[in-house]
């Protein structure tokens, strides 16, 4: 495996990057997994009658 070396430019970029990350509180992580659980699956289609927008199946063939 090879491995590259960072140039000091970008390990700064990347500690500063590493430094301003946003920090989730416990409560604040449970409520994005429960929002997630809660929320609608992106897969499958939305429900029409949810967001009033007809849902028209396109075949890409």
């Amino acid at each position: 495996m090879r491995r590259t070396t960072k140039s000091p430019g970008e390990k700064i970029v990347k500690d500063i990057k590493r430094a301003t990350r946003k920090q989730y509180s416990n409560e604040e992580k449970i409520r994005i997994v429960l929002d997630g659980l809660r929320g609608e699956d992106m897969t499958q289609p939305p429900d029409p009658g949810r967001s009033g927008v007809e849902f028209v199946p396109v075949s890409f063939c």
